[in-house]
């Protein structure tokens, strides 16, 4: 899967791998296998690999360099480390404050200067009383309630208002789920279930209508089932369909795997590989194809191609996967007369 190899010795298991963000992902539930794959601890014929047993899982990402090995234990305690719950915060009972009772000042008359302003008090007392008997004459109901200094005033009205229905709220009409696809099946990884799925829909038509990632997703998904042949040709469909895109470019580098490690034809799997640092020189995946060139090239025996493509390795790519099969073919390629 992508750049890793994986030899299963009689196990089960889950395993991913995202070609754009070069993330592999191996855990193990019974047995062991052996990854082979950049990045990896321990040496062997080829690639690095290292074995991993039940109750494991390792994660590789290939771009920061960085590899990740976690034991069963480790498992078991991230899965059962407690969780903080969070405090209820408690209500605060706000504390009623008394009012202050208002204590009227009393108003002194002030003494009649002289006689002349007795007739107009006369008047003005002469008012007061008839506007004093029109109050009396006036029904209980007409008049104002009396103002009270501890409470406020409040106003009661005989009609009681009758609730108004609310409308029933208009419910969306339910949406269709959109029928999963084989390149949803083989992200979950199910990748037997996808091809079953592909061929009863028609490979003309899925390969029609897929786009570029979803084409690419599941011609991975068929070399991991084991159909290399269905694989081989939904990498040249994504090539023709989608030519210059990144997609097509990391189609040509799965080509070149295929034809290197499982056609056993090192000549093609040289030309899939040039092809992808032709199209991507600056992509995610031009270090392990310019590592796999070198390889196919030593396969092949293009000695004088192989000692120039490990001066580019070298010069590109030092501390790499593949440095010290690089230095091997150079210092071969000094002795050489």
């Amino acid at each position: 899967m992508g750049p890793f190899d994986v030899v299963v010795v009689g196990t089960r298991f889950s395993i991913a791998w995202d070609p754009e963000k070069e993330v592999f992902s191996l855990e193990l539930e019974k047995g062991s296998v052996r990854v082979k794959g950049p990045g990896l601890k321990q040496k062997g014929p080829g690639l690095k690999q290292q074995v991993v047993s039940a109750g494991q899982r390792v994660r590789v990402w290939v771009r920061e360099g960085k590899v990740q090995h976690r034991s069963r234990a480790s498992l078991v305690a991230e899965k059962k480390s407690p969780v903080a719950k969070p405090v209820a915060a408690k209500p605060v009972a706000a504390k009623p404050v008394a009012a202050k009772p208002v204590v009227a000042k009393p108003v002194v008359a002030k003494p009649v200067a002289s006689g002349a302003t007795r007739p107009m008090l006369a008047k003005r007392q002469s008012r007061k009383r008839r506007s004093q008997r029109k109050t009396r004459r006036l029904p209980r109901s007409a008049g104002k309630a009396p103002l009270s200094l501890s409470a406020p005033a409040t106003t009661t009205t005989s009609s009681t208002l009758e609730p108004v229905a609310k409308a029933p709220a208009l419910k969306p009409p339910p949406t269709k789920r959109p029928k999963a696809g084989p390149w949803d099946l083989a992200r979950a990884g199910r990748y037997k279930e996808a091809m079953a799925r592909a061929a009863k829909e028609g490979w003309a038509k899925v390969i029609a209508s897929a786009s570029a990632k979803q084409l690419l997703t599941l011609a991975d998904a068929a070399r991991l089932a084991g159909n290399q042949s269905r694989s081989r040709k939904l990498f040249l469909a994504l090539r023709s369909r989608f030519h210059g895109s990144p997609e097509a470019a990391a189609a040509a580098f799965a080509l070149g795997r295929l034809a290197f490690d499982y056609q056993r034809q090192p000549l093609v799997a040289a030309r899939y590989f040039q092809r992808y640092l032709a199209e991507e020189p600056r992509g995610p995946l031009a270090k392990a194809a310019l590592g796999r060139l070198l390889e196919a090239r030593v396969r092949a025996k293009q000695w004088d191609f192989a000692c120039a493509t490990a001066r580019s390795y070298l010069l590109r790519f030092a501390g790499g996967s593949h440095t010290r099969l690089a230095q091997r073919i150079l210092a071969r390629c000094k002795a050489r007369p």
